[in-house]
């Protein structure tokens, strides 16, 4: 049965679902919030790091990147 993974990198999460093609339905839908997972390592604060400027905004990539593999690791684990 034929698969597809849709992923979603927002300000404060990483999110991947699941699609089984055949029936069009949603297999799995997970989340990982990055304060919640990453958040103490990262130093972020609703996936930011802190500025004195209120319109600077940044994301550390590697947060990014320790996320994805936090996620595909969570989604291995689900089966």
């Amino acid at each position: 049965m034929p698969y597809a993974l849709g992923l979603d990198s927002s300000t404060q999460s990483l999110s991947a679902i699941l699609l089984d093609l055949d029936s069009k339905a949603a297999v799995i839908d997970h989340s990982v919030d990055f304060d919640e997972r990453l958040g103490a390592k990262y130093g972020v604060e609703n996936g930011v790091l802190p500025n004195d400027d209120p319109q600077v905004k940044q994301s550390p990539p590697q947060m990014w990147l320790e996320a994805l593999d936090l996620l595909l690791a969570d989604l291995t684990s689900q089966g």
